[in-house]
Order: structure tokens, then sequence, then C-alpha cells
């Protein structure tokens, strides 16, 4: 059949119209996850933050305009709710949650103002461990803060400038107690000088030289390759929040010490918020999907009777935050891989804030951080 002269062209306007649209932006977790090095994960922790996803889900909170008098400004009804949900934070740079009570001092010697840094992660362990933050940081601030720190241009490649003490990157991690200082954000809480490499809205640093000029160099594959990372992302994706994941930590296996016949090669942790629901998700990667259907079948059966190493039953320990246990699934990307999805449902941070006013944020996350912290996962294995 012929057509005639307009449906063809409302046909092109429309191509036209579908080539034009954008694609998916990264989320931010993945826009960091993609800058840092895979080797981060040799050790087997990620820890990740969004701030700004952890005090949006509580209502009425609001950051401070600026980092004055911060005891004033938690007096009032927004910064009682900021400060609550801070408390929340269970990922990402410990030393940033510590130190927005010394928001002025930060800005001095960092040139960071903590309560506009969006996202953070931490990685590795020491003498190589690493700092990332994301978003909310003035460049030229940070560069006069490192320049008074007698920081110097050390080189680095495209959007990332490096710059090391004197000069020198490989002096990172030499403690001076004599110059001690919680608010100088690169390693001020012994006294050393670690390198950072900084662009134009994010910034990375280490006590290890290697690491740095690595980062600076943007050599080899990022987290993100991970098969494990990458899997145990899109595992999760199907969910309501995961567009903007508020926490996240990785984990492998053997730092937990569970043991298991069907063994898993990442344990991911998940906070998800929306406004109607809160979802703490164990995404667990095998390497095959075999493993992961006898898994699944196993933790059907056994994850409401499970217990603690206290003798406490998991399940207990959720309802009393007015959680559940939702089905569980698996995903099977490709590559042969598969993740097995643990999901717990609880309120909204908006209806816990209800229910308990003076209760910090992310009460369950933290539920399962501390079981990781006491290495108290046992009821995981098989």
């Amino acid at each position: 059949m012929k057509t005639g002269p307009l449906p063809r062209l409302l046909t092109a306007l429309l191509l036209m119209t579908c080539l034009a649209l954008p694609a998916a932006a990264d989320s931010p977790l993945e826009t960091l996850l993609a800058q840092v090095p895979a080797s981060a994960f040799e050790t087997g922790h990620i820890s990740y933050i969004d701030y700004q996803a952890l005090v949006a889900a509580r209502p009425g909170a609001k950051a401070p305009p600026d980092t004055g008098d911060i005891p004033a400004y938690q007096a009032t009804p927004e910064g009682q709710a900021y400060f609550l949900a801070m408390q929340g934070a269970a990922s990402g740079s410990s030393a940033m949650t510590m130190a927005l009570f010394l928001a002025d001092e930060m800005a001095e010697m960092s040139g960071i103002n903590p309560f506009r840094v969006a996202q953070s992660l931490e990685a590795g362990a020491p003498p190589s461990q690493q700092l990332w933050l994301q978003g909310g940081m003035d460049p030229a601030a940070v560069t006069a803060a490192l320049q008074r720190q007698d920081y110097q241009a050390s080189g680095g490649t495209g959007a990332w400038a490096l710059w090391c003490e004197g000069g020198a990157c490989e002096n990172g991690a030499r403690i001076d107690f004599s110059r001690r200082d919680p608010a100088f954000l690169f390693g001020g809480d012994l006294g050393r000088r670690w390198p950072v490499v900084l662009g134009a809205d994010r910034l990375a640093s280490s006590p290890d030289g290697g690491v740095i000029r690595q980062i600076a160099a943007a050599q080899g594959p990022a987290l993100l390759d991970l098969p494990e990372v990458r899997d145990v992302l899109a595992a999760v994706s199907s969910f309501p929040g995961s567009d903007q994941v508020t926490q996240f930590q990785l984990f492998a296996p053997e730092t937990l010490n569970i043991m298991t016949q069907h063994t898993f090669g990442a344990i991911g942790l998940f906070q998800l918020d929306t406004p109607e629901s809160q979802r703490v998700v164990l995404a667990l990667h095998y390497p095959e999907p075999a493993a992961a259907m006898d898994a699944l079948r196993h933790f059907e059966a056994a994850l409401p009777s499970a217990q603690l190493a206290t003798g406490q039953p998991l399940m207990a320990l959720v309802e009393n935050q007015a959680g559940s246990l939702e089905p569980l699934f698996m995903r099977e990307p490709e590559g042969g891989a598969a993740v097995l999805i643990i999901p717990f449902l609880f309120p909204s941070q908006a209806q816990a804030a209800t229910l308990k006013p003076d209760s910090p944020s992310a009460v369950p996350f933290a539920l399962f951080r501390n079981m990781v912290l006491k290495r108290d996962m046992d009821w995981l294995a098989q």
C-alpha cells in the first residue's frame, strides 16, 4: 500500500523524536563506582552513602545554610530533623560524619563544607584505603586549602589534578601527631597529609602514592567493571528507590567468616528509600544459577526461623522495626552468574519518624550493618 507524504513525514518526525530521547542517566552510585579502581575491592569491602537521599527521606530535614553556629541550628526543627537523619549514616566516610560539628574548621582546613557533599565512598584497607567525595564541592576552595597545607600540583591527566604535600606523593602515610587535626579530611586524624586527586565535582584521596597515581591516570578497570558489582546493582534495579541508592556496602564472604557449602562471590547490602517504604536488600552473587537456586530454596525454608549468635531470632528483630521478609527471587545476568535477592520491607522514614520522632534515621539498615560489624552473619550459612 502506498503512503502519502504526510504519513511519511509523521513517521520521520516520530523516529527523530525517539532518536533524540536522552539515554537513562547513571545513578550517583554508578557514576562514582565507574571512577574507583577495581583493585579497591581486593580487601573485600566497599562502603557508600548518598547524604542527599538520606536527608531527603526524613520529613522536614534540611542541611544548615552555612558552617556557622551549628548548635543553634540544631535546636531548630529543621536542624533537629537533619542531624537525626545524619545519625543514620552507617556507610561512606566515617571522617565526614564525625566532622559535622567541625564544619567551620573543615571548610578552612580542607576547603569542604560537609553539609554540601552529596555522596561519599570508602574502599580498601590501610595503608591503601581510599576516600571518595562527590557533589557539592568547590574545586577552587579545595585547591586553596591544599595550598595552605604546602600541597603542590604534581601531575594528573584529563579531568583529574593531582596534589601532594611538597610535591612528594609517597609520604602520605607518614604520621606526625604534632600536626593532628581531624578537620583536615585527608589523613589529619593522625597528622598525615594524603595525596589528593581533584576533579570538577569529585575528589579522591589515599595515603598510598601508587593508588593515587593510578586514579589520577585513570588507568585500569573500575569497580563498576567487576561482574559482582555490576550484577548486584542490576539485580536490585527493579525495586523503587534503586535509581538513588541511599546506602550500599559490598563484602567478600571471607571478610564475614560465613561458612557455606555454596560459595558466593560477594554480598551486597542496600538501603532503598521511597516516600512509601524503606527496604534493606541483601544481594548474594553466585558463580552459577544452580547454586543460587539451591540457596533460594534453602533460605525460603530457613530464614523464618534463623537466629543470630546471641540466640535472637532474626525475624523478631526485623518485626521489632515493623518490618517483614518479602518473597525471595533470583536474577541471571549475562555471563553465567546469578544473584539471589533477599529483601526486607520496612515503613518509610516518614512513617518511622512519625511513630518515633526522636529516633535516628535508617535504623533497619543499621540493624544489618551491626550484624556485619559483629561478624554475626552465620544465618546466611547453608
